[in-house]
């Protein structure tokens, strides 16, 4: 199996991050993938904004014909936009995503109104 992992980078460098130790390592070690690719999302986002990192998504989707995208969440309006998924799902790649809660408390309510539009 062909593994593509969207990777978040909310508190540290992604290889540090819960996702990686606790979704990424053990589904790379549990025997059926023969090849992966990484990609860090977050930090593209970041750098470079949403057009940049979806377009690059798309691209590594369509070289690579993954069996699978790995799709890690972070904070809401961070996170890999649904549209995109759908778009990978389109191409007939599955999308698993693992949604992460990291909260404490609630979300504040700016945050909320932010990750919405």
């Amino acid at each position: 199996m062909k593994v593509l992992f969207l990777n978040p980078e909310q508190y540290v460098g992604w290889e540090d991050e819960p996702s990686n130790h606790e979704l990424r390592l053990p589904i790379l070690n549990c025997g059926m993938v023969r090849e992966h690719r990484d990609y860090c999302y977050q930090r593209v986002l970041k750098a470079a904004g949403r057009a940049v990192m979806d377009r690059e998504i798309l691209t590594l989707v369509e070289e690579f014909q993954p069996d699978l995208v790995n799709n890690s969440t972070t904070w809401p309006n961070q996170s890999v936009g649904s549209g995109l998924l759908h778009a990978i799902m389109g191409r007939g790649v599955p999308v698993y995503t693992q949604v992460w809660d990291t909260f404490l408390e609630p979300a504040p309510k700016h945050f909320v109104r932010q990750a919405r539009s």
